[in-house]
């Protein structure tokens, strides 16, 4: 390998195709040799006087850009790895400017992006968050609307009586306001429902008192056969439960709290004047403490325990339904209503105010066109 060190060069291009198998091409001022730098031109697998008459051959000697070979000499190792060496840390500067420009370029992209995400996680957060509230908001005013309706709403069962219990004494329905009770109509002389429910009514009231804060719950026996079942009866019949109150009394009596309760009966299987079946009704009426129908239940599908647990929850869910914070909560959700409902109403009000418009500027424009 030959270093040639020349110098004033100018517009020729000195091509050593062949010697060294590529073109060096060096461009010098045209018209200051003493301007012109040295240029170092390396010259593989070729001799220096090849090299020469070469360069000569290309530039004449009458020409004012004449070559002037200042030095030359043997190119060695060390300049080949003092070079590699350069050309190595040249790239390393390189791509270590071209890393910061990147690392730089990713910072500001990732600063960009970090801020549109929170941008759009903050406006996700307050739309899931007013959704939340409005579902629940909506899911109370649902839940409240059914217990309202569900417990509050007078139904067509039940009223005012005029009956004697099992000692004689008149009673009405305002003599078991202020308890909860539980009505039940049947006879003294059925053979084989009245007993068992009667029996299961007395355990559940009695499993019911066991319980935290248990309401107190009165059951009651009505009877359905006035013509055999008399005050002296009556008493000996419900002596059997203790606690449980027997009411009796005339026909039309009997008729009437019968009807009000939509309760049936009629008699069956009849023998003579006092044997006979009643087919009846068989339900449990529960009351409220201020003398409303609450609820009714089929006692033959239920044990005891299933039956003191349903009245249990059932006083529970009527209390919740008129304590301060129900009828609160229900004021705020009528609101809530009556303000959703308004604003749809404004907003069907001014679509169609706009179709309107829309239309009566489309005639216009048909009209001058």
């Amino acid at each position: 390998m030959s270093l040639l060190t020349l110098r004033g060069i100018g517009t020729h291009q000195v091509l050593s195709r062949g010697l060294c198998r590529h073109t060096v091409v060096s461009r010098l001022h045209k018209h200051s040799l003493a301007a012109a730098a040295d240029r170092v031109i390396l010259f593989r697998n070729a001799r220096l006087s090849q090299i020469q008459s070469h360069i000569y051959s290309k530039c004449p000697l009458n020409s004012r850009y004449r070559l002037h070979c200042l030095s030359t000499r043997r190119y060695s190792t060390e300049d080949e790895k003092q070079r590699k060496e350069l050309e190595k840390r040249q790239k390393m500067a390189m791509m270590s400017r071209h890393l910061e420009r990147s690392d730089a370029v990713r910072k500001e992209i990732k600063e960009i992006r970090n801020e549109v995400l929170s941008k759009e996680i903050l406006q996700f957060k307050y739309r899931l968050v007013l959704v939340l509230v409005i579902g629940s908001l909506l899911i109370a005013y649902a839940s409240f609307m059914w217990l309202e309706l569900e417990l509050n709403t007078p139904a067509n069962v039940g009223g005012n009586f005029d009956l004697l219990d099992q000692d004689g004494i008149p009673r009405t329905l305002d003599d078991f306001k202020g308890n909860w009770s539980v009505f039940y109509f049947g006879y003294t002389n059925c053979p084989d429902v009245c007993p068992e429910e009667m029996e299961k009514l007395s355990a559940s009231v009695s499993l019911l008192r066991k319980k935290v804060s248990p309401p107190t719950v009165v059951p009651v026996f009505v009877s359905v056969d006035p013509a055999r079942d008399d005050v002296e009866r009556l008493k000996n019949y419900v002596k059997d439960w203790p606690g449980l109150v027997g009411l009796t009394g005339s026909h039309e009596s009997i008729n009437d709290i019968t009807k009000k309760f939509k309760v049936f009966s009629e008699k069956s299987l009849i023998l003579d004047a006092d044997n006979y079946l009643v087919d009846h009704t068989s339900l449990y009426f529960f009351m409220s403490p201020e003398g409303t129908f609450v609820e009714y239940l089929y006692p033959r599908e239920m044990d005891e325990e299933e039956i003191a647990d349903w009245m249990y929850k059932t006083t529970k869910r009527y209390w919740l339904t008129n304590t301060w914070l129900y009828k609160k909560a229900l004021s705020l959700t009528e609101r809530i209503h009556t303000f959703l409902m308004a604003r749809r109403k404004e907003k069907i009000e001014q679509k169609r105010k706009d179709l309107r418009e829309q239309m009566l500027a489309r005639t216009t424009k048909d009209e001058r066109s």
